[in-house]
Parts: C-alpha cells; sequence; structure tokens
C-alpha cells in the first residue's frame, strides 16, 4: 500500500513538473479585435466631399455620415455644411466658419455620445427628418423629387 501511495505522489509530482514547463508553450489567450471604424468613401471629383472623406477618416470617429448634396451632410445627428475657403474645408457652425479639424475634435465626442444614446434608446435613424418637417407643406412637394444617388443618400431630382 505504501508502494501505491508513493507511486501516486511521484506521478502527481510529475505532472505539476510536466505542467509547469509546457505553460510557456500554452496558447495566450487572444487580444480583442479593435472595433472596425467604417470608413467614409467620397464621391470622385467632388473636392468638398474628398476632403471631408480625408478629414473624417483621419479623426477616427464612428460617426454615421451621410452626404445629402453638395457641402450637405447629415453628422450623425446633425446637419452640416461644409466648403473651401482659401484652400481649407470649413464647417458652418452659428454664425461664421470651423475647420474641419477643430469641428470634429470639438463636436465628434459629443456626436458619437448622442448617437450611442438614440441608438440604445432605438430613436436614431440615420439621415431621418423631424417628424414636423415631413408634415410641412413644402415636404409634400419634395417629397415626389427626392431620389438615390449612386453613394444611396438622398438627393433632390
Amino acid at each position: 500500500m505504501e508502494n501505491n501511495i508513493q507511486t501516486l505522489l511521484d506521478d502527481r509530482a510529475r505532472k505539476e513538473a510536466e505542467n509547469v514547463l509546457n505553460k510557456p508553450y500554452e496558447k495566450q489567450e487572444e487580444a480583442p479585435t479593435p472595433i472596425k471604424i467604417e470608413t467614409y468613401k467620397a464621391i470622385k471629383g467632388d473636392r468638398v466631399d474628398e476632403l471631408f472623406a480625408i478629414a473624417l477618416n483621419n479623426a477616427n470617429l464612428d460617426i454615421p455620415v451621410q452626404r445629402l448634396g453638395e457641402g450637405n451632410y447629415m453628422f450623425g445627428s446633425r446637419k452640416i455644411y461644409c466648403k473651401i475657403m482659401n484652400d481649407k474645408l470649413v464647417v458652418r457652425v452659428g454664425g461664421g466658419f470651423m475647420l474641419i479639424d477643430e469641428f470634429l475634435a470639438t463636436y465628434g465626442k459629443q456626436e458619437m455620445d448622442k448617437v450611442t444614446t438614440l441608438k440604445a434608446r432605438g430613436s436614431f435613424v440615420q439621415g431621418a427628418q423631424s417628424p414636423n418637417r415631413m408634415k410641412s407643406p413644402n415636404w409634400k412637394g419634395i417629397a415626389g423629387r427626392i431620389s438615390p444617388n449612386a453613394r444611396g443618400s438622398m438627393v433632390l431630382k
């Protein structure tokens, strides 16, 4: 019986030693894959859209952006207007303009938080207009003239 106990203890010690030796060779847990941020693709030939795409993709913001027309975008839940002034892309803010990099740094995180909150509540629809606007007399005249462009954005015919 003592021989059996000693054999069991020896086997146990040998297995523990093997486990210690094999641990460095075991696969380590893989790091979680980073969240892939969808890149915005510009329409070729539209200089404003191309500059906007470069700035937005460099900012690494995960905000849904939809082009509404020339220089007009839905930036998350906010409608913005962009244009080129002095060879720089600027965004209309209040009564003036702000460089696109400053705009993204100032309002990017705020819009990401707002969109996340709206999505969690289930009330965020990309590119949606306010319900009151759809009831206006002007909306009825425009509704028949809206069609999707090559990117899927809604534009007037």
